[in-house]
């Protein structure tokens, strides 16, 4: 992917430029829509991509937001996939190193999760709350008190701070600056999308789960009016 200088968008003021890549979300930009006088904001303290590998303080285009309860400020409501499936009894939550590495970065290596799957291929999605005492961010493995609930490879972990209501997505093609010099910002988030024709190819950390693509897609309708490119 190619990648340009662009200044960052954070706050008025002077800041360093950045590399960002370009990516799309819309399958056409005819019948787009924005929240009407929407003054947002992303919490960059909260706002990472770990997918954007190496521009991680860059969110891309396609990424899914929440709300945070406290201050109200958007930040990613997925922070990764699990990589095999979870068993009733099981104690370990397998992630991805980078997922493992911003859950600790944005939560702590003990604390709460949102695990959003169904328990066998297309069932009926669960949300559940995970209590994990311990993440290696070697291996991607997370120590989790058993839920009693399975759940799907490629489950949906989110965080428990209001976030995991998914609400709206970055639409700018080349991504959104949360950070200067590594340390988070809050920034301007002025275009909040709402409506439109999205193509799902473009969104970051969707599923591949017939069920969860259902959940994806009725969350972000919970708060909007979109038509998506896998459905028409």
């Amino acid at each position: 992917m190619a990648f340009r200088q662009e200044v960052t968008n954070s706050l008025p003021g002077i800041g360093a430029t950045i590399q960002a890549g370009y990516r799309k979300v819309w399958k056409t930009i005819t019948g787009v829509q924005y929240a009407a006088g929407a003054n947002g904001k992303i919490d960059g303290n909260k706002a990472r991509d770990p997918l954007n590998v190496g521009y991680e303080d860059t969110l891309q285009c396609g990424l899914l937001l929440g709300k945070v309860t406290s201050g109200h400020a958007y930040a990613p409501a997925i922070l990764g996939l699990t990589t095999s499936a979870l068993t009733t009894v099981a104690t370990t939550l397998a992630v991805s190193v980078a997922t493992a590495v911003e859950i600790v970065r944005r939560i702590g290596s003990s604390g709460t999760l949102t695990l959003v799957g169904p328990p066998a291929a297309s069932g009926t999605v669960a949300s559940q709350t995970v209590t994990f005492s311990a993440v290696n961010t070697s291996t991607g493995a997370i120590t989790i008190t058993a839920t009693g609930t399975a759940s799907v490879t490629a489950s949906l972990v989110m965080p428990t701070d209001g976030t995991q209501v998914i609400r709206t997505f970055v639409d700018k093609e080349d991504g959104i600056h949360v950070a200067l010099g590594g340390v988070g910002q809050v920034v301007e988030f002025p275009r909040i999308p709402v409506g439109g024709q999205v193509d799902v190819t473009g969104i970051v950390n969707y599923p591949a789960d017939s069920s969860l693509q259902a959940w994806v897609k009725a969350a972000l309708n919970a708060n909007g009016d979109f038509i998506f490119s896998d459905a028409v």
